[in-house]
């Protein structure tokens, strides 16, 4: 991997192709067979898979549900509203977290029982 695709992602808006700069990224969202990569401006498609992702940025991205991946970097708080966890990034969007991925975003946060 070079040293540009370890800092950007490829994303399309359009006919245009774009590097997307992974800080800029909130999250990553897959709808049918199309993956999209959320920012402040824009949601630009991509050629990636979520799996892809998760094993090439899995320390900046984890999964929350089956169909989202967020940047650790712009997770404001972990909310439960109404028995259901939910992840409000610094945009102000929040995505369902599903139980079956909630210890492992813990413990890339460094919290819960298996943190150490």
């Amino acid at each position: 991997m070079n040293q540009l695709s370890q800092t950007t992602i490829i994303g399309y808006l359009d006919q245009d192709i774009h590097v997307v700069k992974i800080e800029d990224i909130y999250a990553i969202l897959s709808e049918g067979a199309k993956v999209y990569l959320e920012t402040d401006e824009q949601e630009y498609e991509t050629k990636l898979k979520l799996y892809e992702v998760e094993e090439q940025y899995g320390d900046t991205f984890v999964r929350i549900n089956k169909s989202t991946l967020i940047n650790l970097h712009k997770l404001q708080s972990i909310q439960n509203k109404i028995g259901k966890d939910q992840a409000l990034l610094n945009n102000g969007i929040s995505f369902p977290i599903s139980r079956k991925y909630l210890k492992e975003l813990k413990k890339k946060l460094g919290i819960g029982r298996e943190a150490k």
